[in-house]
């Protein structure tokens, strides 16, 4: 069973150093599903934000 305090501890902590990548985004939606709490569903929306900010930074870079 997983422990999600350690999951969104570790997200929070991945979104707020600005290392998020497409599998947390994964984790972040398992998490929400699983405890279902709006808390746990903004982070999953601010992670996927992030992620993708993040690519379009790196295509418009390249």
């Amino acid at each position: 069973m997983t422990n999600y305090n350690i999951v969104r501890s570790e997200l929070t902590k991945k979104l707020a150093e600005g290392t998020v990548n497409r599998d947390d985004i994964s984790s972040a939606m398992q998490m929400a599903c699983a405890l279902g709490s709006e808390s746990a569903r903004v982070l999953y929306v601010q992670i996927k934000r992030q992620v993708e900010a993040n690519e379009e930074k790196e295509s418009t870079t390249n």
